[in-house]
């Protein structure tokens, strides 16, 4: 209707694709410098929202099935947004799943803990990702390996194994491998598995002897088998033989509104990041949000800290729900100093806040249990020389066949070898073969003095067609200890099918007694 204005015109809830709008054409001035007024559908001014993006969401569904165990878990994409105003883009060519990020198997959070007894270990995990699904039902269990083979060792894989029903049921199996002179790890079911840890068992074993055990509490006999108890909170039954879960006795602890348990060894122990603190928990009933555990290593004013209330201990073996008695495993690297000069520590001291009954026992560290999810992550880039079999995302080789690599060797020489090095020469470098030569990058020489020096000799790197290629900066008698690179003579010829060794013109025969120590840094070069 002519002379009305637009807002006086009935209004239309729903757009069809259909639809005309009204626009101006910027770029079209046949009707007037500013533009020329024309019509467009609704579906051509639109278009299809995110075309081009996360086409391929194939392996994504959203069912509620699917994120029954994945509420809160899809992974975070951020943008660097440093600029002002803002210029860096992003582009997904789909949103990236955990294959992407770990490869499809992996445990988030989980270990195992050598029980100290025959080849029996208490496995867990809160939460991993088999078969590029992140899964985070709590499984833990005692598992035993099998009897070891008579004559040779084998390799035995700690794995989580789950079932195809929904939600899955998970379990601790083991994997055992096959013996031989030279055990491998053997393949597991990457469809329903994912690894936990690894162990060697030796032939004929029956305990393991490679797990490195630190006793702090286990029949409460003090130093020397165990630490000695110097902080008894108020009430605490420290051998309480009622039901242990370990030997003879555990610790039983009334509520407490705040109270300290506290151990010391006689001599300190040197603290080691890749080791775990672990100790056995059981909580029946009364824990509540407030309730804290506060773990201390000390050494004097100095300590490593690592304060969780109980209820989040889940990420290290703990489920709420669960009334028997549960594995806790806190890696050191989870501790925190409070300064940086402590190496030791010679106390352990744990504190309660708002806890109900709590029973401990078997509280010990422990290290040589390799765990996965303790472990940081390490990326290898195929490249020149460099291949990289992922195939099976748990056990990637990697495979270097770059000849021409830059390598490192150290040769030693004692004094007796200096004193006769002119007749009795000693190779550095194996001869490379016939086509080959070795090419020095650089040699240094570290001299360390005895009681009396050697004759005014001088030490070199020779080969069979040249000799003095590389030589030591400083003569045998000097008389004091030295640490520097040697000279190097340029246009030296380069001898294929031939060794790299140390000599010098003559032999020593004063009564020298220092030792010498080469750095050398050489390629392997084809002609």
């Amino acid at each position: 209707m002519a002379d009305q204005r637009l807002t006086d015109k009935s209004a239309l809830s729903t757009a069809a694709d259909g639809d005309y709008l009204e626009i101006v054409d910027v770029s079209d001035t046949s009707a007037n410098a500013a533009g020329t007024t024309k019509k467009i559908t609704k579906a051509n001014l639109v278009g299809t929202p995110f075309a081009g993006a996360f086409t391929d969401l194939s392996d994504v569904d959203e069912t509620s099935a699917t994120l029954l165990t994945s509420v809160g878990r899809v992974p975070m994409v951020t943008v660097d947004e440093s600029t002002e105003p803002n210029t860096t883009k992003l582009k997904f060519e789909r949103l990236p799943t955990f294959t992407d990020l770990l490869g499809g198997n992996a445990i988030v959070k989980g270990g195992i803990v050598y029980s100290g007894t025959g080849l029996t270990y208490r496995a867990w995990a809160t939460s991993y990702i088999i078969n590029g699904r992140y899964i985070d039902i709590p499984v833990s269990a005692d598992v035993t390996q099998t009897t070891a083979d008579a004559t040779n060792p084998r390799i035995d894989v700690f794995v989580v194994e789950v079932t195809t029903a929904e939600p899955p049921v998970p379990s601790i199996v083991i994997v055992a491998g096959t013996p031989a002179a030279s055990p491998v790890k053997p393949s597991i079911d990457l469809s329903t598995q994912v690894e936990i840890s690894f162990r060697t068992i030796a032939a004929l074993a029956t305990t393991d002897t490679d797990a490195v055990t630190e006793v702090i509490y286990d029949e409460n006999l003090g130093e020397t088998a165990e630490w000695d108890l110097t902080d008894t909170p108020t009430g605490a039954n420290m051998a309480d033989t009622t039901d242990p879960k370990v030997g003879t006795v555990s610790i039983t602890l009334p509520a407490y509104s705040s109270d300290v348990l506290g151990f010391t060894k006689d001599a300190v122990y040197t603290y080691v990041a890749a080791e775990v603190l672990s100790f056995y928990m059981r909580i029946t009933t009364g824990l509540t949000p407030k309730s804290n555990l506060q773990f201390r290593l000390k050494n004097g004013t100095d300590y490593w800290n690592f304060n969780s209330k109980i209820v989040n201990l889940i990420d290290y073996g703990y489920v709420q729900s669960d009334t028997d008695w549960q594995l806790i495993q806190i890696p050191l690297s989870s501790f925190s100093a409070n300064s940086r000069s402590i190496t030791q520590y010679d106390e352990f001291e744990l504190t309660f806040t708002d806890t109900p009954i709590i029973e401990i026992d078997w509280i010990v560290i422990q290290g040589s249990v390799i765990n996965p999810s303790d472990l940081p992550l390490l990326e290898v880039v195929a490249g020149t020389g460099v291949t990289v079999d992922s195939s099976d995302s748990q056990r990637p080789i990697v495979s270097i066949t770059d000849t021409e690599r830059i390598q490192n060797t150290t040769v030693s020489l004692s004094a007796a070898q200096i004193k006769s090095i002119a007749s009795a020469n000693i190779e550095a470098v194996a001869n490379p073969g016939a086509g080959k030569f070795i090419r020095i990058l650089s040699a240094v020489w570290n001299y360390t003095y005895g009681t009396a020096p050697f004759d005014a000799i001088t030490l070199r790197l020779d080969q069979t067609c040249d000799a003095g290629y590389a030589t030591c900066p400083f003569s045998m008698d000097t008389g004091f200890s030295r640490n520097r690179e040697g000279t190097y003579a340029l246009n030296q010829d380069f001898c294929p099918n031939s060794n790299l060794y140390i000599d010098a013109g003559a032999d020593s025969v004063a009564t020298g007694d220092g030792t010498m120590k080469v750095y050398i840094s050489y390629q392997i070069i084809t002609v």
